[in-house]
């Protein structure tokens, strides 16, 4: 894990290390494939743990009780190794409640001997209120549901960011901010965001004002 602070409805993005120290080949998910990892971020000053994995993802947005994930294999020999890029907070509905946790990951895999269970050791981070000052939001019904709102979350009494986030209007809170620009708050001038739906493609408007320079993003 690149960064140890985090905040709170923020991307957490981590890497899993996956290492063959048998002697066996055996099958493990395959890198661009889904995967049946088992995140356990355990709250270090409360003790309570919260659960994040692919499976509980889809059966809490889709309401499966047997979600069907297509995932793949391949053979990791002994002495390699594979690195899985992953994001915790697109696992979760809710953002994940601001405090210090320790994060370890879990994943079965089939060998020789049968399905194995291996766990990583942990580590921590610190996951951040959010601080908002300014906000804008847009939302529609047609053509579908949608809302997206854009915000500057204070750091500190000088410095700010620019968050952006989407998500369903029917499920507001089960949304990512990304992360647009740190500023200082004194050069902050305020945000703005607009939509445009097409026939064939949709256009998002985000712009902000530091200074006297307006900055403006689309996608």
């Amino acid at each position: 894990m690149s960064e140890k602070q985090h905040v709170q409805g923020g991307l957490i993005n981590l890497s899993v290390h996956m290492s063959n120290h048998s002697t066996n080949v055996v099958e493990v998910a395959d890198i661009d494939s889904p995967r049946k990892f088992e995140y356990v971020l355990t709250n270090i000053k409360r003790g309570r743990a919260i659960v994040l994995s692919q499976e509980r993802a889809v059966i809490n947005r889709e309401g499966d009780k047997i979600p069907k994930l297509p995932e793949t294999t391949q053979q990791l020999v002994p002495g390699d190794s594979l690195i899985y890029p992953d994001e915790l907070s697109a696992l979760s509905q809710v953002s994940i409640p601001a405090g210090q946790y320790t994060v370890s990951v879990s994943y079965r895999y089939a060998g020789k001997e049968g399905i194995t269970r291996v766990e990583s050791d942990s580590v921590s981070i610190d996951i951040q209120s959010y601080n908002i000052d300014t906000l804008a939001m847009f939302t529609s019904t047609q053509p579908y549901n949608y809302l997206s709102s854009v915000y500057l979350h204070r750091i500190n009494d000088s410095q700010g960011a620019i968050f952006q986030r989407d998500s369903n209007p029917d499920a507001p809170a089960d949304g990512r901010a990304f992360f647009r620009k740190q500023l200082s708050i004194d050069d902050f001038g305020g945000v703005a965001i607009a939509q445009e739906f097409g026939d064939r493609y949709d256009t998002r408007w985000l712009a902000w004002l530091e200074k006297d320079n307006l900055t403006t993003q689309y996608s």
